[in-house]
């Protein structure tokens, strides 16, 4: 068997593998982000997504997802079915998920594993610098 026929028997089962990864991912819950009522200059617009993966869960942010810069910017997992104030994010169990990678774009991130399907509501973009949020996709499940 030559190299080139190994490398793209290779190349054939890691695309296989990945293939199956991505088939066995399973949709828990959906949001769209809308912001936040107390500062119309934080912008924040797009989809987000709570998926099963054979890994765990994952927090993925679709591609049209878009938010204003700002400081120490975490996205939230929150209690709450939907945050239009700074005070509802605040007095809800809240479960902090990571820090925003970019300001726009898709994005994934791992749930920690203390994450529980159903007790968190919504997904907040969280400026913890300021306590103040950018934005909150209310979450749907599927």
């Amino acid at each position: 068997m030559s190299k080139r026929t190994i490398c793209a028997a290779a190349a054939l089962a890691l695309v296989a593998f990945g293939a199956s990864d991505a088939a066995a991912d399973e949709v828990v819950s959906t949001g769209v982000f809308h912001n936040a009522s107390h500062a119309p200059q934080d912008q924040t617009s797009g989809h987000v997504s709570i998926v099963k993966t054979a890994k765990g869960y994952e927090l993925r942010v679709a591609d049209d997802f878009e938010s204003s810069w700002g400081p120490d910017i975490k996205f939230v997992l929150s209690a709450a079915p939907d945050a239009h104030d700074d005070k509802t994010v605040t007095a809800n169990k809240a479960l902090i998920v990571a820090p925003r990678q970019k300001r726009s774009g898709a994005q994934s991130y791992p749930l920690p594993p203390e994450y529980q399907p159903g007790a968190y509501k919504s997904v907040v973009v969280w400026c913890q610098t300021f306590a103040v949020q950018f934005g909150t996709a209310p979450l749907v499940p599927k």
